[in-house]
């Protein structure tokens, strides 16, 4: 049976929904550019060497979201399937 399983993290700000409806918009276009800086190359190659196949991704939150919401259903199924419920 083929496994294909994917860990992914993110960082988050939160803070009241008037301050992050105008820090959001500038935060997240400089997410490419942050994936882009020099260092970024550094935790790219530390990740590599460990052999974990981890993969450093850099993008915007709505990238981040649409990743999480096109995990959601896979994963509801496999918690289904698994009868594995909530406490």
């Amino acid at each position: 049976m083929a496994t294909n399983l994917r860990r992914w993290a993110g960082s988050w700000i939160f803070a009241a929904a008037a301050l992050l409806a105008c820090l959001a918009p500038p935060l997240s276009a400089q997410q490419p550019s942050l994936a882009a800086h020099p260092r970024q190359s550094d935790v790219k190659e530390h990740f590599k060497g460990l052999s974990l196949g981890v993969t450093v991704v850099g993008d915007t939150s709505a990238a981040f979201a649409d990743a999480i919401a096109r995990e959601i259903p896979r994963w509801k199924e496999v918690a289904t399937k698994a009868n594995i419920q909530l406490d």
